[in-house]
């Protein structure tokens, strides 16, 4: 686990998770963390325009979306370690923030 592996107290780590699909919730590994109080989550709202591609979205989508974007984005890059996805979204935030712990 990401805990022990820095050598952290499970009680003092959190995690935020930012995905382009609500469907992680289904994830038993997501289901845990959520039962533990262990996640937050920045849930899908207005049909999901909380979940864009600024690159790929209809621009009436991506208009809704745009604030949610960027405080995930900037949410990451403020991470004390991040776990990343092979995500310009994800890498560039970590770059951005300068994280010293990134797993890929």
């Amino acid at each position: 686990s990401l805990e022990k592996a820095l050598g952290w107290r499970d009680e003092d780590v959190a995690f935020y998770v930012a995905t382009d699909t609500t469907e992680v919730e289904s994830l038993p590994s997501f289901q845990d963390l959520r039962r533990r109080g262990k996640l937050a989550f920045l849930p899908a709202g207005h049909q999901d325009a909380s979940i864009i591609h600024l690159d790929r979205s209809q621009i009436s989508l991506a208009v809704e979306g745009v604030v949610d974007t960027w405080a995930q984005w900037l949410t990451l890059a403020a991470s004390d370690a991040a776990v990343l996805s092979a995500s310009n979204f994800g890498v560039l935030a970590a770059e951005a923030g300068r994280l010293r712990t990134a797993f890929l």
